[in-house]
């Protein structure tokens, strides 16, 4: 629970942060972070009401985030134009499969964990 904590924390501080639910993973230093295609929810973005928005997410994502692929599917967060993206996200060791996927969910980016950055699209 305590890295359910850290996760809000870290999109207060940090504007963004990877959780998964299952194995408590939080932040992933190494691998690729793809959103899942139809699974980001998007709502103005207001630290008073952040618990809450992360909890109505977590229940209506729970059929996927709780499934049984331990190590794959995350919480994802970002602060983007002063709105609150969450989503669903894999995580992808080899980079040239999470560009494949990303173009597959018509993403516009994905993440680098171990260099704590954006690639784009």
């Amino acid at each position: 629970m305590s890295n359910l904590i850290n996760f809000k924390n870290a999109i207060i501080n940090n504007g963004g942060a990877t959780y998964n639910l299952l194995t408590g993973e939080f932040n992933p230093t190494n691998g690729y972070m793809v959103s899942i295609k139809d699974h980001e929810q998007v709502t103005p973005f207001n630290t008073e009401n952040l618990q809450y928005e992360i909890a109505r997410y977590i229940r209506s994502k729970a059929d996927i985030l709780m499934s049984g692929v331990f190590d794959v599917y995350f919480l994802g967060a970002w602060i983007e134009d002063d709105n609150l993206v969450l989503d669903v996200s894999v995580k992808v060791d080899d980079a040239s499969e999470a560009l494949k996927i990303g173009v597959e969910n018509n993403q516009r980016a994905i993440y680098d964990c171990k260099n704590g950055v954006s690639i784009y699209l």
